[in-house]
């Protein structure tokens, strides 16, 4: 069964690099990209179902910081209060390595946070180790 990634980046040069990456990981991995906060809130406050959810279609999303007119802070905080969307694994793929920024987003409920990586070997490396575990490794539960 094929996985769902959600991106929410607005960097091109971001999204072609872990575009690549993931098609090289797998086959199987269907990204589905969001340039910007409202757009991807209104899908997923609106589309997706308990049965997605319950059978792990949608794997997780990667989610930029920095974007236009809604910052991943925010997309975060609404995804985590949502009932439906809090038990999607979010991870955090931002270039901040500021202290305040990893904080406020484990305490907003983030799975987890990466520094997103300077050079594409370095975006392949943690796109196979990303993808191994949120795809291969990961265990959820049964809702």
């Amino acid at each position: 069964m094929k996985k769902r990634i959600i991106v929410v980046e607005d960097s091109n040069a971001d999204y072609m690099a872990m575009s690549h990456a993931f098609r090289k990981f797998s086959a199987d991995v269907d990204l589905v990209r969001y340039e910007s906060g409202e757009t991807v809130l209104n899908y997923l406050e609106n589309n997706i179902t308990e049965g997605e959810v319950k059978s792990n279609t949608l794997t997780m999303i990667l989610l930029d910081l920095n974007l236009p007119e809604m910052d991943g802070k925010t997309i975060l905080n609404r995804l985590k209060n949502n009932v439906l969307l809090s038990l999607i694994p979010v991870v955090i793929f931002s270039s901040s390595a500021n202290q305040r920024d990893i904080l406020d987003c484990y305490r907003l409920g983030a799975n987890s946070y990466i520094q997103k990586p300077y050079s594409y070997p370095e975006m392949e490396s943690l796109i196979f180790d990303l993808g191994n575990f949120w795809i291969n490794r990961c265990e959820f539960p049964d809702c």
